[in-house]
């Protein structure tokens, strides 16, 4: 079964794709979907929804997908927790066509499932990313990692 892990963001929306063939994770892909703040918003989220179908499309990511909840409190950099909501719906609505299983955490809950704890850092989170799938080195940048991870933790709980 393959798992996108979705970090939303209006800025850098970081994505990690996984296959899970019982207790064995196998890494196929990640990155980053970065946009433009001088970029009208509109422009920014259409992007966001294209790039992500292009990716499930691209990568054959029929199964299923672990999306990072972003809360209110969340909000960093200036960027409005409305920012962030949009990001969120763009990209829910790209999955739709592609997933059935739709498995979101809040940041806590999937860093805890990774071991690192619920206020675990970002190194943390790509070291044992790189840890569970057995790479050579963290996967980069922390946006993509993040992705992978949160696709790891959608795995554990179903």
């Amino acid at each position: 079964m393959r798992w996108l892990g979705i970090d939303p963001s209006l800025a850098a929306t970081g994505w990690g794709l996984i296959e899970v063939d019982g207790p064995r994770l196998r890494h196929i892909d990640h990155g980053v979907i970065k946009t433009k703040p001088s970029t009208p918003i509109q422009e920014r989220l259409y992007f966001i929804r294209i790039e992500i179908e292009t990716i499930m499309g691209r990568l054959s990511v029929g199964d299923a997908i672990a999306f990072e909840e972003t809360h209110f409190a969340m909000a960093k950099g200036g960027m409005s927790a409305i920012a962030l909501a949009r990001a969120q719906g763009a990209i829910l609505s790209a999955t739709g066509r592609y997933v059935t299983t739709v498995e979101i955490m809040t940041p806590t809950q999937w860093r805890k499932s990774l071991g690192i704890g619920g206020n675990g850092t970002k190194e943390a989170a790509g070291i044992a990313v790189r840890t569970l799938l057995g790479l050579d080195e963290v996967p980069t940048p922390h946006d993509a990692a993040e992705g992978l991870g949160i696709a790891i933790a959608g795995s554990t709980r179903r």
